[in-house]
Protein backbone atom coordinates (compact mmCIF):
# COMPACT_ATOMS: atom_id res chain seq x y z
CA UNK A 1 0.00 0.00 0.00
CA UNK A 2 2.69 2.46 0.93
CA UNK A 3 5.76 4.03 -0.55
CA UNK A 4 7.56 4.60 2.70
CA UNK A 5 10.95 3.51 3.90
CA UNK A 6 10.94 1.23 6.89
CA UNK A 7 13.61 2.50 9.27
CA UNK A 8 14.79 -1.05 9.97
CA UNK A 9 16.17 -3.86 7.83
CA UNK A 10 14.65 -7.32 7.72
CA UNK A 11 17.15 -8.87 10.13
CA UNK A 12 16.55 -6.14 12.72
CA UNK A 13 12.79 -6.61 12.41
CA UNK A 14 13.09 -10.38 12.83
CA UNK A 15 15.25 -9.90 15.92
CA UNK A 16 12.72 -7.42 17.32
CA UNK A 17 9.94 -9.98 16.86
CA UNK A 18 12.01 -12.62 18.63
CA UNK A 19 12.78 -10.22 21.48
CA UNK A 20 9.15 -9.51 22.29
CA UNK A 21 8.58 -10.91 25.73
CA UNK A 22 5.82 -13.43 26.29
CA UNK A 23 3.67 -10.85 28.11
CA UNK A 24 3.47 -8.84 24.90
CA UNK A 25 2.28 -11.85 22.95
CA UNK A 26 -0.65 -12.94 25.10
CA UNK A 27 -4.12 -13.33 23.62
CA UNK A 28 -5.60 -10.50 25.68
CA UNK A 29 -3.12 -7.97 24.31
CA UNK A 30 -3.46 -9.32 20.77
CA UNK A 31 -7.26 -8.97 20.97
CA UNK A 32 -6.95 -5.44 22.34
CA UNK A 33 -4.63 -4.44 19.49
CA UNK A 34 -6.87 -6.14 16.90
CA UNK A 35 -9.89 -4.22 18.17
CA UNK A 36 -8.02 -0.91 17.96
CA UNK A 37 -6.62 -1.65 14.50
CA UNK A 38 -9.91 -2.98 13.09
CA UNK A 39 -11.16 0.62 12.90
CA UNK A 40 -8.48 1.34 10.32
CA UNK A 41 -8.97 -1.59 7.95
CA UNK A 42 -9.22 -0.47 4.35
CA UNK A 43 -11.16 -3.11 2.44
CA UNK A 44 -10.65 -1.99 -1.14
CA UNK A 45 -9.59 0.83 -3.45
CA UNK A 46 -13.00 2.50 -3.12
CA UNK A 47 -12.57 2.75 0.64
CA UNK A 48 -8.97 3.88 0.22
CA UNK A 49 -10.00 6.69 -2.13
CA UNK A 50 -12.80 7.70 0.23
CA UNK A 51 -10.39 7.98 3.16
CA UNK A 52 -7.77 9.86 1.13
CA UNK A 53 -10.40 12.33 -0.12
CA UNK A 54 -11.81 12.76 3.39
CA UNK A 55 -8.38 13.42 4.88
CA UNK A 56 -7.78 16.12 2.27
CA UNK A 57 -11.23 17.69 2.49
CA UNK A 58 -12.16 16.97 -1.12
CA UNK A 59 -14.69 14.83 -2.96
CA UNK A 60 -13.66 11.36 -4.19
CA UNK A 61 -14.26 12.32 -7.82
CA UNK A 62 -12.00 15.36 -7.42
CA UNK A 63 -9.34 13.11 -5.90
CA UNK A 64 -9.53 10.56 -8.72
CA UNK A 65 -9.29 13.28 -11.36
CA UNK A 66 -6.55 15.16 -9.55
CA UNK A 67 -3.11 15.37 -11.15
CA UNK A 68 -1.85 15.06 -7.57
CA UNK A 69 -3.54 11.71 -6.92
CA UNK A 70 -0.25 9.81 -6.53
CA UNK A 71 1.14 12.42 -4.13
CA UNK A 72 -2.02 12.47 -2.01
CA UNK A 73 -2.09 8.67 -1.92
CA UNK A 74 1.56 8.53 -0.84
CA UNK A 75 1.03 11.14 1.89
CA UNK A 76 -2.05 9.32 3.16
CA UNK A 77 -0.22 5.98 3.17
CA UNK A 78 2.68 7.40 5.15
CA UNK A 79 0.33 9.00 7.66
CA UNK A 80 -1.66 5.77 7.91
CA UNK A 81 1.42 3.67 8.62
CA UNK A 82 2.63 6.10 11.28
CA UNK A 83 -0.82 6.03 12.90
CA UNK A 84 -0.68 2.22 13.08
CA UNK A 85 2.85 2.36 14.52
CA UNK A 86 1.60 4.85 17.12
CA UNK A 87 -1.24 2.55 18.14
CA UNK A 88 1.19 -0.33 18.57
CA UNK A 89 3.56 1.83 20.62
CA UNK A 90 0.65 2.79 22.90
CA UNK A 91 0.68 -0.87 23.92
CA UNK A 92 4.24 -0.50 25.22
CA UNK A 93 5.99 -1.85 22.16
CA UNK A 94 9.23 -0.15 21.19
CA UNK A 95 9.47 1.53 17.80
CA UNK A 96 11.41 -1.45 16.45
CA UNK A 97 8.89 -3.93 17.83
CA UNK A 98 5.96 -1.94 16.44
CA UNK A 99 7.52 -1.89 12.96
CA UNK A 100 8.28 -5.60 13.26
CA UNK A 101 4.68 -6.43 14.19
CA UNK A 102 3.34 -4.24 11.37
CA UNK A 103 5.62 -5.76 8.76
CA UNK A 104 5.00 -9.32 9.99
CA UNK A 105 1.25 -8.71 9.97
CA UNK A 106 1.33 -7.56 6.36
CA UNK A 107 3.47 -10.37 5.05
CA UNK A 108 6.88 -8.71 4.94
CA UNK A 109 8.73 -5.62 3.82
CA UNK A 110 8.07 -6.13 0.13
CA UNK A 111 4.32 -6.46 0.64
CA UNK A 112 4.13 -3.36 2.82
CA UNK A 113 6.46 -1.18 0.78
Amino acid sequence: MAEMECPYDELTLNLALLSLNKNMLDDKLANKINIKLSKYIIKDKVELNKQIAESNGIEVLDLINSPNYAVLKKEFSQSFILKIIGILKEENLTDKEAWAVLVAGTGGLKELF
